[in-house]
């Protein structure tokens, strides 16, 4: 069960806590993000998923990630 407002807030709290180059060393999830990630993964928006234990989370935003809500 993923809504397009859950994966959409999602991204966006993940592109504000980006390094400068796109990756996202740390970010705290709770079981339910883990479809959420998946679908990110899935919809090629993010890469290199590397799970901290069962409560955070790093990946790497692709190009299409991090320009995902540019017009």
């Amino acid at each position: 069960r993923c809504y397009m407002k859950e994966f959409e807030a999602f991204l966006a709290k993940a592109i504000k806590q980006k390094s400068d180059f796109g990756s996202v060393n740390f970010l705290p999830i709770s079981y339910d993000d883990r479809a959420i990630i998946d679908k990110l993964k899935k919809e090629g928006l993010i890469d290199n998923v590397r799970y901290i234990g069962m409560q955070a989370v790093g990946f790497d935003l692709t190009y299409d990630g991090l320009h995902h809500f540019d017009e």
